[in-house]
C-alpha cells in the first residue's frame, strides 16, 4: 500500500493541496471537505494504475470501507478495521506483484 499511496501523492499532487486547505480551513472536520476527497480517489483512478488494479482485485473489501465511511461521515477512525482489511488485501497484491518479476 506504501507504494500505491506514493504514486497518489505525487500524481495527485494538487487534489491533496485542496483537501489539506480544505481541512486546515474547516479545523480538520472530515465531514466539510467530501469533494476535495472525491476529487483525490477520481485522480487516484484515473492515474495510478495500481490503484486501478487493485481496485478490481480488492472489490469486496474496498465496498465494506466505502460503506462503513458513508455510515459514518465525521468519524474516520470508526472504519479502521475495515481500512486495514483493504491495506492487507492491497498489501497482498503488491507482494504478489513483486514476485511475479
Amino acid at each position: 500500500m506504501d507504494f500505491a499511496l506514493e504514486e497518489v501523492t505525487k500524481l495527485c499532487k494538487d487534489e491533496f493541496q485542496k483537501f489539506s486547505m480544505c481541512l486546515e480551513k474547516n479545523q480538520n472536520d472530515m465531514s466539510k471537505c467530501n469533494a476535495e476527497k472525491l476529487q483525490i480517489r477520481r485522480c487516484a483512478i484515473e492515474k495510478v494504475e495500481i490503484v486501478r488494479v487493485t481496485r478490481d482485485k480488492c472489490e469486496k473489501v474496498i465496498q465494506v470501507y466505502d460503506a462503513c465511511l458513508k455510515s459514518n461521515p465525521d468519524d474516520a477512525y470508526a472504519c479502521i478495521q475495515q481500512l486495514r482489511a483493504v491495506k492487507d488485501c492491497v498489501d497482498a497484491f503488491e507482494k504478489e506483484g513483486k514476485s511475479e518479476k
